[in-house]
């Protein structure tokens, strides 16, 4: 049997699928697991059914040239019954059909596959309260280059705790998640897993490790590929995973490959030729480059994440003891796409003196340090007048660029209309940058440094 679930919000369209084999011909058994979504350059084709049907019809309507066609494919496979599909097309906007029974009827919300998991998959989705691990950390993170439905993310944890409940196994595997916009498919990189229950053994601040096997912790993580056409799925316990990657041949295949992440990523570039990112790392943790604190109603922060100089991200609580629900959000792949580097592209050149800005209208330009720099305070200013304005509250569970130790100096009214103090503090990537704290400012921060300050 197979779940696949798919919607429409803020003209996305989003789909959903697990992975697991049942029925079917022994060659197909033998495989477990199988892709029910495969993705085009406009188009998403998901399907439920026959899996050899399924998956080869899939394949021929995800690079058809037009809705139409798309849909001719589709409907002429289902007219027999056997296989159903859920194709998501980019045809102006992004539009969601439900193709059965050799008809076509375009659609907001659909599933496809098993009935009885659906059902269980729209109660745990309206459950007000999560579910917890006792005396562990339930972690999921999610994110792409691109912002991403909250509804697909809602759809992703769901079909998660869905495996771990359904009790007729009859789906299963992993959570494959798409997505469709204006700019085409796009991969929805997600982590899911629980640590070992060992919140009560842990000092407050400290990291949370991984889960073991053996203490009963599992960790999955789900990545697309960077510069290829594919995704990664590695699980830490195993240790090992699979690739799932296109080939020249335009078909999809899967790869599985064992180790550990590091050995993991390795065999990724070695036998497949392809750069892959993990959740999770068995190297030491380098310097932070980023960090996310997601802080409660009153203000205190729940929980930390912190992104390192070599890839790896490790998680904290200040307040191990305490039961709660945070939501702290990743930054984009630094090699992935986005928005951004579909208009300009920035290189450092081999020296490390200057940076060469080239634009997708073919056009470049190199700059120096001074006019980076002036560059910088430009666009700076320029943000400063744009709307919506930089938010004043706290930007909770945010990733922000952290600076290690930085050089500060502090300056009591330096000026008849800076009555206070000002701040400068130095910035590796913005420089310096002065910051004015009026009286009552500075003696809130000083009686907060006074009673927070820590061996």
């Amino acid at each position: 049997m197979t779940l696949l679930v798919a919607g429409v919000q803020d003209g996305k369209v989003w789909i959903v699928a697990d992975t697991q084999i049942s029925g079917g011909t022994l060659e197909l058994r033998d495989r477990e697991h199988i892709a029910k979504i495969v993705p085009g350059p406009r188009s998403l084709i998901g399907f439920a059914g026959d899996i050899a049907t399924g998956q080869k019809l899939s394949e021929e309507a995800a690079i058809a040239d037009s809705l139409e066609g798309a849909l001719e494919i589709l409907t002429a496979a289902t007219q027999h019954g056997g296989v159903d599909f859920a194709l998501a097309f980019l045809d102006e906007e992004a539009k969601l059909f439900r193709v059965s029974s050799g008809a076509a009827e375009r659609v907001t919300t659909l599933h496809l596959g098993s009935q009885a998991a659906f059902e269980t998959f729209q109660r745990l989705r309206h459950t007000s309260e999560p579910s917890f691990a006792p005396q562990a950390l339930k972690i999921f993170m999610a994110g792409a280059p691109q912002p991403v439905p909250d509804d697909l993310l809602t759809a992703i944890r769901t079909m998660c705790e869905l495996f771990a409940t359904h009790q007729d196994r009859d789906v299963g595997g992993w959570v494959v998640p798409y997505f469709l916009d204006d700019t085409g498919s796009h991969v929805c990189d997600y982590s899911y897993g629980t640590s070992d229950p060992v919140l009560d053994d842990i000092p407050p601040g400290d990291i949370v490790p991984h889960g073991t096997q053996g203490g009963g912790g599992a960790q999955l993580s789900f990545t697309g590929l960077r510069g290829a056409e594919g995704w990664t799925v590695y699980w830490l316990q195993l240790p090992g995973g699979v690739v799932h990657l296109k080939g020249p041949d335009g078909k999809y295949k899967s790869h599985r490959l064992s180790g550990t992440p590091t050995q993991f990523l390795a065999k990724c570039m070695e036998i497949l030729g392809v750069s892959a990112e993990l959740f999770v790392s068995d190297r030491p943790s380098g310097a932070i480059e980023r960090i996310s604190i997601a802080v409660d109603a009153a203000g205190q922060p729940v929980m930390v994440v912190a992104g390192h100089s070599n890839g790896a991200m490790t998680m904290s609580t200040p307040n191990p003891r305490s039961p709660f629900v945070a939501t702290p959000r990743m930054p984009p792949s630094k090699d992935g796409d986005s928005p951004l580097k579909r208009k300009l592209t920035i290189e450092l050149d081999e020296k490390s003196k200057s940076a060469i800005l080239k634009l997708s209208t073919g056009q470049s330009a190199t700059l120096g340090v001074v006019e980076l720099e002036e560059l910088l305070d430009t666009l700076g200013g320029i943000r400063s007048q744009l709307e919506p304005s930089v938010p004043t509250a706290f930007p909770n569970g945010e990733s922000l660029r952290l600076t290690d130790n930085p050089s500060w100096r502090a300056f009591r009214k330096p000026h008849p209309q800076t009555a206070g103090v000002v701040l400068c503090i130095r910035s590796a990537t913005l420089g310096w940058q002065s910051f004015h704290l009026p009286p009552h400012e500075v003696a809130n921060l000083g009686r907060y440094l006074i009673n927070n300050m820590f061996e």
